[in-house]
């Protein structure tokens, strides 16, 4: 049986994938720096807000004994450094 496309509307599609009331998400940059890998491993962390965003960023910090700093941005701008994090070369 083929399908009618002309019963959906794109009213009811979007409603029931979006929930409206729910906060919007922001996308955060997450660099690890872990003492076995001479570069830092890259993250994206979608978070509500920057308070959320750090809470996360000390969380991944302290996730293994191997990491030894974490570095929060957002759009290439630096919002926080937790740990060591040795300052990145720009080319």
């Amino acid at each position: 049986m083929p399908c009618n496309y002309e019963d959906v509307s794109a009213t009811s599609l979007t409603t029931s994938f979006l929930n409206v009331d729910a906060p919007q998400r922001i996308t955060f940059e997450v660099f690890i720096y872990d003492d076995r890998y001479s570069v830092p491993t890259l993250h994206l962390l979608s978070a509500t807000d920057e308070a959320e965003a750090r809470e996360e960023a000390a969380t991944l910090l302290n996730a293994s004994a191997h990491h030894v700093g974490v570095e929060l941005c957002r759009n290439d701008r630096r919002i926080v450094r937790l740990g060591t994090c040795p300052e990145r070369r720009v080319f």
